[in-house]
């Protein structure tokens, strides 16, 4: 009896509670201050997701990532002409190499690579080098064969000891490509093909958005082939695809005769800002 009663009053419980109904308390509370601070915060938090998430963050866009290419194209050409003092660093018989006219194909190695190019400042030619035995350049240095254990290596070198003494250039023979390389620079103080500088290269990169089947090139429109012909990536020109190796490398703060001489490598970023709530051409420039 005693259960029965106990699931006789949960179920009184129960139904009570489910028509119940519940109604909010308000209080009318007259301040000045705690009114202008209540009005302050809820005009802060329309504020921010009215005008910051919104208008500012275009909170309301959808966002899609970019797939993009990039092609560059390098072009210029240069004479050298360099005398004998200049040169000095160079076998008397090789010197006529590094008189001569230099075209892309010379210094653009390889011809094309993936979002990259490769722009040769500096040189070291070893005309016809043939597998053989020859004098070692700079290490192994002897005065008789005892000095030049057979089948030895250098990390420096660039073959392995035959066992013989050279004792004209009083260093070891090594089998090798010969003549073996000097890594002395032609030039002391200055790259072979400095005046690169003045090469020009022209950047083309292709964008596009799968999300919105949207694509474009930063070659605009209005860019014929007579402009991108004459044009020079400036202040003036900003849109300009074509710059010269020695602006970009001004642009990032260094200097054009330091490189070419000693080499190093330069990141080009492309930055892209794209409105699609508007004309993509017009709103969608590099």
């Amino acid at each position: 009896m005693a259960f029965i009663g106990r699931c006789a009053l949960w179920v009184q419980q129960g139904v009570g509670a489910f028509f119940e109904y519940d109604t909010p308390k308000i209080v009318h509370i007259r301040s000045k201050k705690i009114g202008i601070l209540s009005r302050s915060v809820q005009a802060c938090v329309i504020a921010y997701v009215v005008g910051y998430v919104m208008v500012y963050r275009k909170g309301y866009q959808e966002v899609d990532k970019v797939v993009s290419a990039v092609t560059a194209k390098v072009k210029g050409n240069a004479l050298t002409n360099f005398t004998n003092d200049e040169l000095e660093n160079v076998r008397p018989e090789w010197r006529y190499l590094y008189r001569r006219v230099w075209d892309v194909t010379d210094f653009v190695v390889p011809p094309i690579e993936n979002n990259a190019f490769f722009v040769m400042t500096n040189v070291v030619i070893t005309p016809n080098q043939t597998r053989g035995e020859c004098p070692e350049v700079g290490v192994w240095n002897c005065t008789e064969n005892i000095n030049c254990p057979p089948g030895d290596t250098n990390f420096k070198g660039h073959g392995t000891l035959t066992g013989k003494c050279n004792l004209t250039t009083r260093t070891c023979e090594v089998h090798a490509w010969c003549p073996v390389e000097n890594d002395l620079t032609p030039l002391k103080d200055r790259g072979v093909l400095e005046e690169s500088k003045h090469f020009t290269v022209l950047i083309k990169n292709q964008i596009y958005f799968p999300k919105f089947d949207k694509q474009r090139s930063n070659i605009l429109v209005s860019q014929n082939e007579s402009y991108l012909s004459s044009c020079s990536n400036s202040e003036d020109q900003p849109f300009c695809p074509v710059f010269t190796l020695g602006y970009i490398v001004e642009a990032a703060g260094q200097n054009y005769s330091e490189i070419a001489f000693k080499g190093g490598v330069i990141n080009v970023d492309i930055s892209w800002s794209c409105d699609l709530d508007h004309d993509f051409l017009s709103h969608c420039k590099p």
